[in-house]
């Protein structure tokens, strides 16, 4: 249950040290919910986005690709 993976993720995360064997947990519960994919989605719209409002933008070229560039390299998904 959500609740249930929240607390365990809490509880997880508070420990003085999280061991390997913890976070194998952890990303099971975020692979398994579907944020992770979510976040990739929302990533991506929103890239997409600034990239389309840079474009619109009347600047030099050049610092619309640093932009562009530093969107991408920020972003990675």
């Amino acid at each position: 249950s959500p609740k249930k993976s929240r607390s365990l993720i809490a509880q997880t995360l508070s420990k003085p040290s999280v061991k390997k064997h913890d976070l194998l947990i952890i990303r099971r519960i975020i692979l398994e919910s579907g944020s992770l994919d979510y976040a990739k989605k929302e990533i991506s719209q929103l890239t997409n986005n600034a990239q389309r409002i840079i474009s619109s933008v009347r600047m030099y070229p050049r610092y619309k690709k640093a932009l562009n560039d530093y969107i991408l390299s920020v972003l990675k998904i």
